[in-house]
């Protein structure tokens, strides 16, 4: 049967008619309701009325009852198997979803809030820096090279610097990741400054954003006043 002759039989429901090529069966899993493993669920093609794609690699598969299975299949692979099925059985199994759809899709939301935060910060994450840093209620300026994937840019914050001004604290993604064996390190500059700076590096193609100038300011100034 063609994928056009086919396609016109979905979102109208018919009754169960026995297994041929012009309504093919499918078959798919479901969470058994009795704790179980999953259970095997058969259906016919013309009993699905709709199907819809969650996120980028599941669909959702619709009947004419208001049932509803989750297949780890991206909607046009999903699509493209039902309207151009020529077997007997349209066979789901291996690509069935057994868990609740709510559960996906609080997972797949996770998933894309964190990859929106890191799209956020990418441009932050793909150089290198030099910088004078410090760790945090202390004077113990240090040069510094560190890689922006290292650090965890959505946890940075702004505060009120012993020195004066403004400083940012920034975490690292490992616990011993600063230069100080901690999670953690402080630059003489503020939230703004810094993306401002790194973001026009990304820009113009630089690999590395060389702050030492920029930073050392504040520290040799503080240190001289501890040294007076």
């Amino acid at each position: 049967m063609s994928a056009d002759k086919y396609q016109k039989s979905l979102g109208k429901p018919g009754k169960i008619l026995s297994r041929t090529e012009e309504d093919p069966g499918v078959e798919t899993l479901a969470a058994s309701p009795y704790g179980f493993a999953p259970d095997v669920v058969s259906f016919r093609a013309s009993e699905i009325t709709r199907l819809r794609s969650i996120g980028p690699d599941h669909s959702l598969i619709v009947l004419a009852n208001n049932e509803e299975y989750v297949v780890a299949l991206p909607h046009k692979d999903l699509s493209a198997r039902i309207c151009g099925a020529e077997d007997a059985t349209i066979d789901l199994k291996e690509y069935a979803y057994a868990g609740k759809k709510e559960e996906l899709v609080k997972e797949l939301k996770a998933a894309f809030k964190e990859a929106a935060e890191r799209e956020k910060y990418a441009a932050l994450e793909g150089l290198t820096y030099k910088a004078w840093v410090r760790s945090p209620q202390r004077d113990n300026f240090t040069e510094c090279t560190f890689k922006g994937s290292d650090i965890d840019f959505k946890q940075a914050s702004e505060g009120g610097s012993k020195v004066g001004g403004q400083c940012v604290t920034f975490v690292t993604r490992l616990p011993d990741g600063s230069p100080f064996g901690d999670n953690c390190f402080i630059m003489e500059t503020t939230l703004e400054s810094f993306n401002k700076q790194a973001r026009k590096a990304a820009a113009e193609g630089q690999a590395v954003l060389d702050m030492r100038d920029y930073s050392k300011r504040k520290g040799f100034t503080f240190a001289e006043k501890r040294n007076g």
